[in-house]
């Protein structure tokens, strides 16, 4: 089961991620990408929180073992 999201994890989050655990056989991916291309002409895409560590953190200690975590070089070859 993929749990998008662009960082900056809340309760929000970990309730989609503590939902997806609760699916029979699931496999939890979780990625963390702020995506430029949802950013429009005068938005600050630098601007946006960008807590990695922290959200691994988060992530571990739901027992979360895969986070994919791209560059926008690896979505937007």
């Amino acid at each position: 089961v993929l749990v998008p999201t662009m960082g900056a994890l809340h309760d929000g989050h970990l309730t989609l991620i503590r939902a997806a655990k609760r699916v029979p056989g699931a496999v939890v991916v979780v990625s963390i990408f702020v995506n430029p291309l949802q950013f429009a002409a005068g938005e600050d895409l630098d601007a946006y929180p960008r807590t990695l560590d922290d959200d691994l953190a988060a992530l571990g200690a739901e027992g979360v073992e895969i986070v994919f975590t791209p560059t926008a070089d690896d979505m937007y070859p």
